[in-house]
């Protein structure tokens, strides 16, 4: 009894948390989880990285300034 009340656990939450506690035993490479690696770890960071340069590269031109170097390239 928890607080005076009956505890009923939830099974499909009980089998989330299993399969969380336990993800590297049952974790597996496979077609779909390299294409959401690759997208989440390399596409979606250098696309943000290029939207924040463009975004510097806007503001350097609006304030008349020269065009910085980010990363060692010019934009």
């Amino acid at each position: 009894m928890v607080g005076g009340m009956e505890f009923k656990p939830n099974k499909h939450l009980e089998e989330w948390l299993y399969m969380r506690e336990n993800q590297a035993e049952h974790f597996r490479f496979n077609k779909q989880t390299t294409k959401t690696a690759v997208i989440w770890g390399l596409i979606v960071p250098f696309l943000a990285y290029r939207f924040i340069v463009s975004e510097f590269h806007a503001q350097d031109v609006k304030a008349g300034r020269p065009r910085r170097e980010f990363l060692g390239a010019k934009g």
